[in-house]
């Protein structure tokens, strides 16, 4: 799981309108390694903001709609501080996993 770059939306040129109509988006992107999927949740400044809190949510979602019985899930992110490595995080996937009595493993690399 990451979260890339900040996108600009619409792409224009450098004009009155690009000013006017700018837009930030962000991407937080979850691979799926097995099966090679891609699941991207986009969203603007508007409809969330880049506290732990809103990637908790996201990748729950996630775990609760692909979580599979009868294999492990393990989580591998990189190591930035607001986006994984916290109270936050840690504390939203030790309850997602009781709730779904699934055992779950996270490496930070």
């Amino acid at each position: 799981m990451d979260l890339q770059a900040a996108k600009v939306c619409p792409a224009v040129n450098a004009s009155s309108a690009y000013y006017k109509t700018k837009v930030c988006v962000h991407n937080f992107t979850v691979f799926n390694l097995t099966n090679k999927q891609c699941t991207c949740y986009w969203f603007n400044k508007a409809e969330a903001n880049l506290q732990t809190s809103v990637f908790a949510s996201c990748l729950i979602e996630y775990i609760k709609r692909h979580l599979n019985d009868s294999k492990p899930l393990i989580i591998y992110s990189d190591g930035c501080s607001y986006q994984n490595k916290n109270s936050v995080m840690a504390n939203a996937l030790y309850i997602c996993q009781v709730n779904l009595k699934s055992p779950l493993s996270k490496n930070i690399s």
